[in-house]
Formats: C-alpha cells, sequence, structure tokens
C-alpha cells in the first residue's frame, strides 16, 4: 500500500513539474522572445545599446534564442516547477486567479527598478506591462498543462513510476535556487529580493511536506490546521509579493 502511495506522489510531483517545463518554453522562452523583438519595435532608439546583461538590442542570432529557450524559458520553468510543486496542494483549481498569483510572486525576476534597462527603453510602461502580462500567462498555462497531463498521463505502472521518481529527483538540487531566489541576490541576481515572499511560500511549502508525510504514513487524522495553514501562507506570498512588485513598478515609471 505504501508502495503505491509513494509511486502515486511521484506521478503527482512529476505532472506538475512537466506543466511548469512545457509552460516555461513555451511561454517564458518563446514569448519571452516576442516580447523582446516587440520592445525592439516600440523603442527604435534603444537599438544599437547593450543590456544590462550585456546584450545587444536589435541584434537577432539563433544561439541567443537557443539561449533564451532553454536558460530562460526552461530552466526558469524548472525552477518555478519546484514551487509549483510545493504550493499547488493550497491552490484554487482558478486559472486566472494562479495567473494574477503568478504575476505578484514571480513579476519581480523580470520587473526591477534597479534594471537598467528600464532607464535605456525611456518610456517603459508598455514593457512592464508585457512583461507582467508574460508571468501572468505563464500561470494561466502551468494551471492548464496540470490538468491536462494530469488526465492523461498514465499510473500504476512500474515503468512509469519509475519514469515519474527520476523527474521528481531532478528537482532536488533545484530546491535551494528556487527558494533561494526570495532571499539572496546571489540566486535571484536582483538588487531587492522579496524576502517576505519567500517567508510565506516556505511556510506553504513546509504545510506540504508534512501533509506528504501524513498521508504516506496512513494518518487517519489528518491536522485540520495543515490546510488552512497552507492556504493562509499562500495568501501571505501573493500580498507580500504584490506590495514589493507595486514598488518596483512605481519607482520604474
Amino acid at each position: 500500500m505504501a508502495d503505491g502511495l509513494l509511486g502515486a506522489r511521484f506521478r503527482w510531483i512529476a505532472v506538475r513539474a512537466l506543466a511548469a517545463a512545457i509552460a516555461g518554453v513555451v511561454v517564458l522562452g518563446i514569448g519571452g522572445r516576442l516580447v523582446m523583438l516587440a520592445s525592439r519595435l516600440l523603442h527604435p532608439d534603444a537599438v544599437g545599446r547593450f543590456t544590462e546583461g550585456g546584450n545587444l538590442i536589435g541584434k537577432f542570432t539563433l544561439g541567443g534564442t537557443v539561449a533564451l529557450v532553454l536558460f530562460g524559458g526552461l530552466g526558469s520553468g524548472l525552477i518555478a516547477g519546484v514551487v509549483w510543486v510545493f504550493i499547488r496542494e493550497w491552490i484554487p483549481d482558478n486559472s486566472w486567479l494562479v495567473g494574477f498569483g503568478a504575476m505578484l510572486i514571480g513579476g519581480f525576476a523580470l520587473v526591477e527598478a534597479d534594471n537598467r534597462d528600464f532607464v535605456i527603453l525611456g518610456d517603459p510602461l508598455v514593457d512592464v506591462v508585457m512583461l507582467l502580462a508574460l508571468v501572468f500567462t505563464f500561470g494561466v498555462t502551468v494551471l492548464r498543462l496540470d490538468r491536462w497531463l494530469d488526465r492523461r498521463l498514465p499510473s500504476g505502472n512500474t515503468g512509469w513510476t519509475v519514469g515519474y521518481a527520476a523527474i521528481s529527483l531532478v528537482g532536488v538540487p533545484l530546491l535551494i535556487p528556487a527558494f533561494g531566489n526570495f532571499f539572496s541576490r546571489d540566486f535571484c541576481f536582483c538588487h531587492s529580493p522579496p524576502i517576505w515572499t519567500g517567508v510565506f511560500l516556505s511556510v506553504a511549502a513546509a504545510a506540504s511536506v508534512t501533509w506528504w508525510v501524513l498521508d504516506f504514513r496512513q494518518v487517519s487524522a489528518v491536522s485540520r490546521v495543515l490546510p488552512r495553514l497552507g492556504q493562509l501562507a499562500v495568501v501571505g506570498a501573493v500580498i507580500a509579493g504584490g506590495v514589493h512588485l507595486t514598488a518596483q513598478v512605481v519607482a520604474i515609471l
């Protein structure tokens, strides 16, 4: 019975991780390239200047696009997927709410007042809107892919269970950078990490892990406190993220 529960949990984790990885490639990678193209067209005066990351504005290369899709898309999707796995238990099954929450929690990764790129662009309002819309779309896409994969991926087969376990274990080394993004400049590559958002997300993650352990041990009287704690922690993360993001947007504009 315990093996069946463990296999089911591996599948549960793998579904969430795959959804985030695919959404990362499609939305953050390919979609991010389209946003950059739109920004270049909106700001012709910025063409030829260098971004904070050292990239030349207006120069399109296949290598740069591949790097963006793999690192900016897949990499970011995997990092976000780790957080998604740990808070999914407490998230309402509403794609619009998830998109809005993703924007407030994760928007800091793309919209930061100290990023000189927003100065280069002159009037960055449209760019800020496009970047936040990108994160919103990522959240919506993750939930919809999550549902789609959950309905279609098989379970109960030993081979599939091994595959799900392998996918789940890939996320282990990503735990530190995924949550470290919210606490340290070294991980988020930003000047002002949203620490309180990270604190609330960590509480939600701890509630999830405790819930999983109790479920695996088949504890009949699962604490009623955990769901409420997890839900409140996610709400706290959204609020804290919103406060942090609002301050960044105001400073940019």
